[in-house]
C-alpha cells in the first residue's frame, strides 16, 4: 500500500482521519506496555515503553520524539492511536519501542527541548536492560520541533562522552538552522523573539562531532523549507566528518510519515527498517 496522503495543506486532524481507521484499536497480543517512566524531575519527563515478549538477545530500541512546533505535543494521544503507533509498530519489528514527552515553550524556551531529549537518552543508557534493550543499538527518532530536539541532543553530546552513546539518529522534517527558516509563533516562543540569536541556537551550525550516521527525511508534499533545512543538517554533518544520509520520502506531507507506521502504508516504515538494520547504508 502507498500513502493515501498527498496534499501539504492538509492538517493534523485531517491526516489523522485518514490514518485512524488502518490502525488496530488495541495491542497486538504478546505487547507488553509500560506507561508513565520518569526519565527526570519535570512533570513531563515521562516515557511509555512498548517491548515484544523477553527473549534471550538484547534487541534493537527505538526512541521516538514527537512534534508540536515546540508549544504542544504529546507521546500519545487519547482518542486517537497516535502515537503509540509508533512504539508498538517498534515492538511489532522485535525491537523496544520509547516514547517520550519533553517541556514544552513558552514556559520552557531553547535549549530546554534538547536538552531533555539527551537528559531521555543518557536515562535509557543506564536502563535499557530492563526492558531487554541494547544500548548498544539505540536509535533516537524526532519528527518535526522533535527532529530540532533530537539535533539539538547531538550538538550537546557531542561535548563529551555521550557523543557515541547511540547507534543512529532519524531527523525528519526539522528546523536545524531556525535563522534560515521562516518565523511563526511556535519557533519564537522556542527560540525567541529576537531573531538576532536565533543563529546561535541551530543546530546545524553549532554541530562540532557526529560518530553515529544520520538519516535526514523530508516528506514529497510539505514545506520546501523542511529540504532546505535538511540538506543544511547533511551538509554540516558531512563537513565535520559524519555520515548523514539525506532521503526524500516520497508520497507523504508533513504529517503522514510518522502516523503511517503500523498501518499498511508501509513506504516509510520501510526507510525506518533499513536504518535500524543498515545503518551506515544509504536509503533506497
Amino acid at each position: 500500500m502507498t500513502s493515501p496522503v498527498n496534499r501539504p495543506t492538509m492538517n493534523l486532524a485531517e491526516a489523522d482521519a485518514v490514518y485512524a481507521p488502518l490502525h488496530r484499536l488495541s495491542p497486538p497480543d504478546g505487547i507488553a506496555i509500560e506507561r508513565d517512566v520518569p526519565y527526570g524531575p519535570d512533570p513531563r519527563h515521562l516515557l511509555d515503553v512498548a517491548s515484544p515478549p523477553t527473549v534471550a538477545a538484547m534487541r534493537p530500541v527505538l526512541v521516538f520524539v514527537h512534534g508540536g512546533a515546540f508549544v504542544a505535543g504529546e507521546r500519545r494521544r487519547p482518542g486517537t492511536p497516535f502515537h503509540d503507533n509508533v512504539m508498538l509498530w517498534a515492538a511489532e519489528q522485535g525491537w523496544v519501542g520509547v516514547n517520550l514527552t519533553y517541556r514544552l515553550a513558552p514556559r520552557h524556551p531553547w535549549p530546554a527541548g534538547g536538552d531533555d531529549v539527551l537528559r531521555a537518552m543518557r536515562w535509557l543508557q543506564n536502563h535499557l536492560s530492563r526492558w531487554n534493550g541494547d544500548p548498544n543499538r539505540t536509535f533516537l527518532f524526532g519528527h518535526s520541533a522533535g527532529a530540532a530536539h533530537a539535533a539539538e541532543a547531538l550538538v550537546r553530546s557531542a561535548t563529551d562522552d555521550a557523543a557515541a552513546a547511540w547507534a543512529g539518529t532519524l531527523l525528519l522534517s526539522g528546523i536545524y538552522a531556525p535563522a534560515a527558516a521562516e518565523s511563526n509563533p511556535g519557533r519564537e516562543a522556542y527560540y525567541g523573539a529576537d531573531r538576532h540569536l536565533w543563529h546561535a541556537r541551530g543546530a546545524s551550525d553549532r554541530l562540532s562531532r557526529c560518530d553515529a550516521p544520520v538519516a535526514v527525511m523530508w516528506s514529497e508534499f510539505e514545506a520546501e523549507e523542511f529540504a532546505q533545512q535538511g540538506k543544511k543538517m547533511c551538509e554540516r554533518i558531512r563537513e565535520i566528518g559524519g555520515t548523514a544520509h539525506a532521503t526524500l520520502v516520497a508520497g507523504h506531507n508533513h504529517f503522514s510519515p510518522v502516523l503511517s507506521l503500523g498501518s499498511g502504508d508501509r513506504s516509510f516504515a520501510r526507510l525506518v527498517r533499513q536504518f535500524v538494520a543498515h545503518p551506515a547504508e544509504r536509503a533506497r
